[in-house]
């Protein structure tokens, strides 16, 4: 299974999507194939979403500056929600 284009073309939305969820929290992120389309697929269908916050994975130095970068996408998204605020750190 492609992880990425699973997330990209589901059309099944799960319920706490649209009456519960409002904060997440994602930790080490590495902007890996299967955390954008994942955190894209929350942010495009999270109607009730306030906060993502995305800690960049800070054990490898060398490449934090790439998963800003990769992180700073999920801004471009058109969200679900009006409330909602994107951290980066």
């Amino acid at each position: 299974m492609d992880i990425g284009s699973f997330w990209a073309t589901n059309m099944i939305l799960i319920t706490c999507l649209s009456t519960s969820l409002e904060t997440v929290e994602v930790k080490g992120f590495t902007g890996k194939q299967h955390e954008i389309p994942f955190l894209a697929y929350l942010i495009h269908y999270g109607k009730l979403i306030k906060t993502l916050s995305i800690d960049i994975d800070s054990h490898d130095i060398a490449n934090t500056q790439i998963y800003f970068e990769k992180a700073q996408i999920l801004k471009t998204i058109k969200p679900a929600s009006k409330k909602i605020h994107i951290h980066i750190s």
